[in-house]
């Protein structure tokens, strides 16, 4: 890290870490970009350090990510998958909800993340065909939000990336955020989008499950849009 700050001042060092780990190791002032994992930024009870959100205020730039992390990576470091800490988290596998697939972006707004980082979107080069076997690193679908549209698979002469119903959920997700943004901008309020937007989030892992409510939550936020 300090050979390519020297070399290019200009390079931004984006480091998937928290900031305990950080402290610890004396490098806070050579991270541009802070990237914890979202279990770790707001975590249960007993799991970790709880709401750690204000202790990155002062960095340059905040992302996060989600990872295998809340489907046991495989059991390696997580061996109860099922355990307290492991359950009720944002996820972009195949076997969990829309919801859980959509509610990342609404995460990022309630926590006031600049970003997000995922490890990768065409892992399905790890697990041979990925129409009929997706699992990987601990659930189904880790790094694999595209399909490979060869065709002997869908027909035709052209090899594509066939887009999954995950992907197409984390779009809406984002779209979510573009119009929450757009109400604090135009309300001048980023309080009032937050209380429109409580009943279906409230911490990293708490929120609806309910698709009716984010609905009703959406369709609200867009009314006081159309003003």
């Amino acid at each position: 890290m300090f050979v390519w700050i020297t070399a290019n001042s200009n390079l931004r060092t984006v480091v998937t870490t928290e900031m305990d780990k950080a402290l610890w190791a004396g490098v806070v002032d050579l991270i541009d970009v802070f990237v914890p994992v979202i279990n770790f930024v707001d975590a249960k009870p007993g799991c970790y350090a709880q709401n750690q959100r204000q202790s990155y205020n002062s960095c340059k730039y905040l992302w996060w990510y989600q990872s295998c992390m809340s489907d046991g990576c495989d059991g390696g470091c997580h061996p109860n998958r099922t355990g307290h800490c492991l359950t009720d988290w944002p996820s972009y596998m195949i076997d969990h909800s829309a919801i859980k697939n959509r509610v990342m972006s609404w995460m990022s707004y309630l926590y006031d993340m600049q970003g997000e980082l995922y490890w990768g979107t065409n892992a399905f080069d790890k697990v041979g065909d990925a129409w009929q076997n997706s699992f990987l690193a601990g659930g189904n679908g880790d790094g694999t939000l595209f399909y490979p549209g060869i065709p002997t698979k869908i027909g035709g002469m052209s090899h594509i990336p066939i887009e999954s119903i995950r992907m197409k959920q984390i779009r809406d997700g984002l779209e979510d955020m573009e119009m929450f943004r757009l109400l604090e901008k135009q309300s001048g309020s980023r309080e009032a989008v937050l209380e429109l937007m409580k009943p279906v989030v409230q911490r990293a892992f708490q929120f609806t499950d309910n698709p009716d409510v984010m609905l009703a939550a959406r369709q609200a936020i867009g009314a006081k849009l159309m003003g």
